[in-house]
C-alpha cells in the first residue's frame, strides 16, 4: 500500500511541474555574418545561376532589426529593416517528447533579395532551433516546409 501511495505522489508531483503554457521556450534568429550553406525545396534546382554558394554574405543585426546582403562581386549591398512577424507566424521547432521551442520570424523590408544567384521574393527570416538562419518567400504556400528555403551558416572566423 505504501509503495502505491509513493508512486501516486511521485506522478502527481511530476504532473504539477509540467505546464504547457509556460514550458515553451522562445528562441531568436542569431545576429552575425552568415554565408549560404545550401538551398532546399521545389525550386532550388532551377533557382540558382551556378554562382559560388558561399560568396555572398548575409549580415544580421537582430537587436537593431537590420539586415544587409553583401554581394561578393562588390556591387551595391541590399540592406534594410527587419520587422518582427505576428507571434502566430513564428516557427515551432526543436520538438522533444513533451515540449518544443518557438523561433521568432521576421520579414525583410524589400520586395526581393538575391543571394548567390537565388532570388527570394517577399523574404521571411527565421532560424532552425534558434541557430542556423533560414530564408524563404512569404509568397510560398506552406513555407518554410515547402518551396525554396535558403539555409545559412555562420561565417568562419579566421
Amino acid at each position: 500500500m505504501r509503495f502505491t501511495q509513493l508512486a501516486a505522489l511521485s506522478l502527481l508531483s511530476l504532473a504539477a511541474c509540467y505546464d504547457p503554457a509556460t514550458d515553451d521556450s522562445v528562441m531568436d534568429v542569431p545576429s552575425g555574418t552568415f554565408m549560404l550553406y545550401d538551398a532546399y525545396g521545389d525550386s532550388a534546382d532551377s533557382g540558382g545561376d551556378g554562382a559560388d554558394p558561399n560568396a555572398d554574405l548575409l549580415v544580421l543585426d537582430i537587436a537593431g532589426l537590420q539586415f544587409e546582403v553583401q554581394p561578393a562581386d562588390g556591387t551595391t549591398p541590399t540592406s534594410g529593416a527587419l520587422s518582427l512577424q505576428d507571434e502566430e507566424l513564428w516557427i515551432d521547432d526543436c520538438y522533444t517528447n513533451v515540449d518544443h521551442a518557438t523561433t521568432r520570424s521576421y520579414t525583410l523590408d524589400v520586395d526581393q533579395v538575391v543571394i548567390s544567384g537565388y532570388t527570394v521574393a517577399s523574404p521571411v527570416l527565421s532560424a532552425k532551433c534558434g541557430g542556423r538562419p533560414l530564408m524563404w518567400s512569404a509568397e510560398t504556400e506552406g513555407a518554410p516546409e515547402s518551396g525554396l528555403v535558403l539555409v545559412f551558416d555562420e561565417l568562419p572566423q579566421d
